[in-house]
């Protein structure tokens, strides 16, 4: 298989434009963010606010409209990203083509909110136990299976910051995706310059009473690797 092949949703490294948003995401997260950045409240406690800023009808019909122009597009598509320095925001809809993996992955200094809008999606998700060299993490495996819709997929620095999914293949998928990066004040790797969002991780298939070692890797070979794998076919032992 090479690489060409295999659908490649990777943005590692690009740097992304702002996306203004003059509207309800921004009017109730810009206080949360400010919060966060000042040690008010952690990553947790983000998350939190999040999840109520999406009971809101305004919100809720944004986060319909963007939906819908995802659907008509068959693409991503962002509604507010802002770049702080150092910081940043992102609220988007991520749209999976039938079949469509997102590789596994750990994350540095990101928090975020993912919730399945609609599809069949597959997800595993991981706590991150320890790191073990320069280029290998301890993974505790936590849950594996169907996300229904509605589900959410919540990750920060501290709490199931590993994770991978997919969309079955019969049918696209959307998943409403909110993530801040840069935020936290501590984080499980050094802050010492690295850059922030995902690391491609290859778990093993073997667990022991510690859990999965999972080594890093680079985007070719994880979309080599999990680019049309099927997540339930990915069994540990």
């Amino acid at each position: 298989m090479t690489v060409s092949s295999v659908p490649n949703n990777s943005r590692m490294g690009e740097a992304r434009p702002d996306v203004d948003h003059d509207g309800p995401f921004r009017t109730q997260l810009d206080p949360l963010l400010s919060d966060f950045e000042e040690g008010k409240i952690d990553g947790a406690g983000f998350q939190r606010g999040v999840i109520a800023a999406l009971e809101r009808d305004d919100v809720q019909q944004t986060v319909a409209a963007a939906a819908d122009q995802a659907r008509s597009k068959g693409a991503d598509v962002t509604i507010w990203r802002k770049d702080f320095g150092g910081r940043d925001i992102t609220i988007s809809i991520i749209h999976l083509q039938p079949g469509e993996v997102h590789p596994p992955h750990h994350h540095h200094n990101v928090t975020s909110v993912q919730v399945i809008l609609e599809g069949r999606i597959s997800g595993r998700e991981y706590e991150r136990v320890r790191r073990i060299d320069g280029n290998h993490v301890l993974l505790k495996p936590l849950s594996s299976g169907q996300l229904p819709v509605g589900s959410r997929l919540l990750a920060h620095e501290w709490a199931r910051n590993a994770h991978w999914f997919s969309a079955g293949k019969d049918a696209p998928a959307l998943i409403f995706n909110c993530n801040a990066r840069g935020f936290e004040k501590s984080t499980f790797d050094p802050a010492d310059g690295r850059p922030l969002g995902r690391r491609l991780l290859h778990p093993s298939r073997m667990v022991s009473d510690e859990g999965v070692i999972a080594r890093e890797i680079d985007v070719v070979e994880a979309y080599e690797t999990f680019g049309k794998a099927d997540l339930q076919d990915w069994h540990t032992t």
